[in-house]
């Protein structure tokens, strides 16, 4: 058992120093990465524009929308950040950016399309939308927020009443005490956010799957690990949130965190709270990993209870 915590801890010393080289390595040159596009132009010239953006950044999406406001409808709900509309009876074209993307993240998308529409022998009249915004510093705030809440939680739930619970009763009264500080969790992110402009309903789902996605991967490294999951737990967390410390946005992240981070409940959390900052609802495929984060981690706890009931024999139920 000493010999199996020393190489726990050991591998929390290993991950620590592998933040400190995650933010070495993954600093971000400025270059954007996945971004998603509306395009509104004439068949021909658009599927050619649309063409070389997807050459220039193979991961970038774009979209063809027939109408400029159907291109915006995409944008104000989060589904893209950029529209470009292409009027051939001049010989420059609009770029329409979204107020979540921040400088940085601005400055990138419009060089690309500059560079791409200077192929044709156009020019680019850039233009940020004005819609109402959460902050992106709040936004990240509640985000990291609600993680660490869960992670509390979990810690909590740990120090009162052990690493892991073997009884089943005290396993089902632990799954109902995290439920609800992750529902109460959500109620306070929603709160904040409300105040600020956000919708209420949007934010308390969202919150209260961050806190229940960080307090259930925190119980499940709890249950497989003992006391040292929770070392294990915040570095993972340290980890994933370093290389935002230099790119600033999602889609700034250097490779591999550009593949990696969305598929965490960080990067999930961060690009719906983005989406629902200016009052939309953001792709899908980040509240199943939310959810999907919640579901596996609340197996695998109970699997590790399973696995310690056959090789320790079942506790007495009291």
């Amino acid at each position: 058992m000493v010999r199996r915590r020393r190489l726990v801890l050991g591998a929390v010393l290993l991950l620590q120093l592998a933040v400190l080289v995650a933010i070495v390595l993954g600093r971000s040159d400025g270059t954007p990465h996945g971004v998603s596009v509306a395009m509104v132009a004439p068949p021909v010239v658009g599927a050619v524009l649309s063409e070389r953006i997807e050459a220039a950044d193979p991961s970038a999406t774009v979209v063809t929308r027939s109408t400029t406001e159907a291109a915006l409808d995409e944008l104000r709900d989060g589904l893209v950040e950029a529209v470009v509309v292409v009027d051939l009876t001049a010989d420059q074209d609009r770029l329409l950016l979204s107020p979540t993307n921040g400088r940085r993240l601005d400055d990138g998308i419009a060089d690309g399309v500059r560079d791409v529409s200077a192929t044709l022998g156009r020019t680019v009249a850039v233009e940020r939308v004005d819609l109402p915004v959460v902050s992106r510093g709040l936004v990240a705030g509640l985000v990291i927020g609600a993680e660490l809440l869960g992670f509390l939680a979990a810690v909590a739930a740990a120090w009162r009443r052990g690493a892991a619970e073997d009884e089943s009763r005290g396993a089902a009264t632990r799954i109902v005490a995290l439920t609800a500080a992750s529902l109460a969790g959500g109620l306070l992110v929603a709160g904040v956010a409300t105040i600020s402009g956000g919708a209420f309903l949007p934010w308390w789902l969202l919150g209260s799957l961050l806190v229940g996605a960080g307090a259930a991967t925190t119980t499940a490294l709890l249950g497989l690990l003992g006391a040292p999951g929770a070392g294990v737990s915040t570095a993972l967390f340290v980890l994933a949130a370093a290389p935002l410390v230099s790119a600033h946005h999602l889609l700034l992240l250097a490779e591999p965190w550009a593949a990696i981070l969305p598929w965490l409940p960080l990067g999930a959390g961060l690009a719906t709270g983005s989406a629902l900052s200016i009052g939309g609802s953001g792709p899908l495929q980040p509240w199943l990993v939310l959810v999907a984060w919640v579901v596996l981690a609340t197996a695998t706890t109970a699997v590790a209870r399973v696995l310690r009931v056959r090789a320790f024999g079942a506790p007495q139920e009291s």
